[in-house]
């Protein structure tokens, strides 16, 4: 992918709009693998499709509320980005996954927590759509999430 360098003429389809979407309902779960399903609450998708820039390179800062009142048992949500403009749907580009909290925010305690991550992405088609949707699990127990967010800013 080029980079953007000083002195390169930027056109409008190199850096698209940066793009959010965030959702305050509160649901909780009980998925142990990264999924959307869920048990009680206000669940809705919080994501958005994006375009990519002509490097590439895209930052996703997400975060959210996270508690898990069992012992020994963490509420996690990451990032799922997938090819297309249909958030939730298209053929994976970068799974959610745990991986020393990078790619995902976890909460292992008895109270209620708001935390976040950026996870930087490259490799991505220029000019072709994406998705980014926040996945959630829990390593036992139920998980309570609410007051998702994330973003996806181009990168030069």
């Amino acid at each position: 992918m080029p980079d953007l360098l000083a002195g390169t003429t930027v056109k409008a389809g190199d850096t698209p709009i940066a793009v959010s979407n965030s959702q305050a309902g509160v649901y909780t779960a009980t998925i142990t693998a990264f999924g959307v399903a869920t048990t009680g609450g206000t669940y809705a998708d919080c994501g958005v499709a994006f375009v990519a820039p002509t490097t590439g390179r895209v930052l996703i800062p997400f975060s959210g509320q996270l508690a898990n009142g069992t012992a020994s048992a963490a509420a996690e949500l990451s990032p799922f980005v997938r090819t297309g403009a249909t958030v939730g749907a298209g053929a994976t580009f970068l799974a959610s996954v745990i991986d020393n909290k990078v790619r995902s925010v976890a909460v292992a305690i008895n109270s209620i927590e708001h935390l976040g991550s950026a996870l930087f992405v490259s490799g991505l088609t220029a000019g072709s759509s994406y998705n980014v949707r926040l996945d959630h699990r829990v390593s036992g127990g139920t998980g309570s999430f609410g007051f998702r967010s994330v973003s996806v800013i181009p990168l030069s």
